[in-house]
């Protein structure tokens, strides 16, 4: 497994919901179903509903191996999406949301951020079927260098 970049994974909330900030436990006390209203937060006294990408990859395992240790959400009520497309859709449109998107989607289309006290991260990578060849480390290599320059 080699690691090529990191990138911040950014919390989508609708954009009437007054609530921009939560510490990483609140986060986590969401996807646990701990915490299911707004109120709890400081907004307003409506569900929390959690909105993933279904499928049991991406952003959705980087985000449950962060703060669950790997374990599914148990949030009561989610929403499972097909696309990242469609999940920063619901949220827009769903006042109660909660999303866990890529941070250039969501800023592309000006959704609202919830900010917690430590960045998620999602580690994207290559992976070898066994030691790789010098081609597979020139890709790799390639792959890094294009990787830095988008940064």
């Amino acid at each position: 497994d080699f690691e090529i970049t990191r990138t911040r994974v950014a919390i989508a909330v609708h954009g009437s919901n007054p609530v921009r900030k939560a510490s990483l436990d609140q986060i986590r006390a969401i996807l646990q179903g701990k915490i299911d209203n707004w109120k709890a937060l400081g907004g307003p006294d409506m569900p929390i509903r959690v909105v993933l990408v279904g499928g049991g990859g991406g952003l959705t395992v980087a985000v449950e191996a962060a703060l669950l240790g790997g374990k599914q959400t148990t949030a009561p009520n989610k929403i499972y999406t097909k696309t990242p497309v469609q999940l920063v859709q619901i949220v827009e449109q769903e006042p109660g949301a909660i999303g866990f998107s890529q941070l250039a989607l969501l800023k592309q289309r000006k959704n609202a951020e919830l900010v917690t006290d430590q960045p998620i991260e999602q580690v994207l990578g290559l992976v070898t079927y066994g030691d790789p060849t010098p081609a597979m480390l020139d890709v790799i290599k390639a792959t890094r260098s294009v990787a830095e320059k988008m940064m």
